[in-house]
């Protein structure tokens, strides 16, 4: 009986012992289960911190290639920029010493000092001065059908450069090759090339002065005497280098005016 219940004490004690040991191999399973699926999180944040560090360096390189691009288009509009600039400038200056010397000219003739062989008596200037004088304050007619003023008179400050631009005229965006006509009655006293602008028609109506540039095709002559509406050309196509557009200025006297002052409201 003694050994018997020893025997029995034996096989609870060696039951006990063999339910402890599958708990703990449960235990240790579920413990490698844990550490298995931490070393698989591991890996992923591994892989998505080197994603995103390929990434960033990637990003990163973009922007410095974005930055580049940058600087080296603003190098460009600034270089476009300058050379608008110094287009107008020799546009202006050339102009300013063109009607300086068709002035000159006519007071040495009317001081008897030399003899122009002028198209019209100082009769007919007086008449084109006193046509045009009477188109002030939005009488003027466009010189051309349809359009819009896409680029004014005056001074124009860069947005980005703030550097400072004199416009002595205004671009007018129309229909390619539009017929382009002369806003009064006066003469064509020059036909002059001038970079960016292309072949330019300057009109004298006594002491006022029109000028037409960017033009595709030009009909009017040096010397040719203009009535309102007569065609001069015909206004700037996709092959003109400031597109399809007129340019336009007028003159009083040795001042350049803001056209929009003259011209009607609307195109008529």
């Amino acid at each position: 009986m003694i050994r018997s219940y020893y025997l029995s004490r034996f096989d609870e004690h060696q039951q006990q012992q063999m339910e402890q040991i599958r708990e703990t191999e449960a235990e240790y399973e579920e413990t490698q289960k844990d550490l298995e699926e931490a070393r698989e999180r591991n890996r992923e944040a591994l892989e998505s911190i080197r994603r995103e560090t390929d990434e960033l360096a990637e990003k990163e390189e973009q922007q410095k290639r974005n930055i580049e691009l940058l600087q080296r288009d603003r190098n460009n509009l600034e270089t476009q920029v300058q050379i608008r600039q110094n287009q107008l400038n020799e546009l202006t200056e050339a102009l300013d010493d063109l009607i300086a010397e068709e002035q000159r000219l006519d007071a040495a003739a009317a001081s008897g000092g030399v003899t122009r062989a002028s198209p019209i008596s100082e009769d007919d200037m007086t008449a084109f001065e006193s046509q045009f004088e009477a188109l002030r304050n939005g009488q003027m007619p466009w010189p051309v059908d349809n359009g819009v003023i896409t680029e004014r008179f005056g001074e124009r400050v860069h947005p980005v450069f703030r550097t400072r631009t004199n416009v002595p005229g205004v671009d007018i965006a129309t229909q390619p090759r539009s017929t382009v006509r002369a806003v009064s009655d006066g003469y064509v006293f020059e036909v002059v090339p001038f970079p960016d602008f292309g072949e330019v028609v300057l009109v004298k109506h006594g002491t006022y002065y029109t000028a037409y540039g960017n033009l595709s095709s030009i009909y009017a002559r040096k010397n040719q005497v203009v009535d309102q509406g007569d065609v001069i050309g015909l206004s700037g196509d996709e092959d003109n280098l400031r597109g399809e557009v007129l340019f336009f200025l007028v003159r009083e006297g040795s001042e350049f005016v803001d056209p929009e002052r003259w011209l009607q409201e609307s195109i008529q």
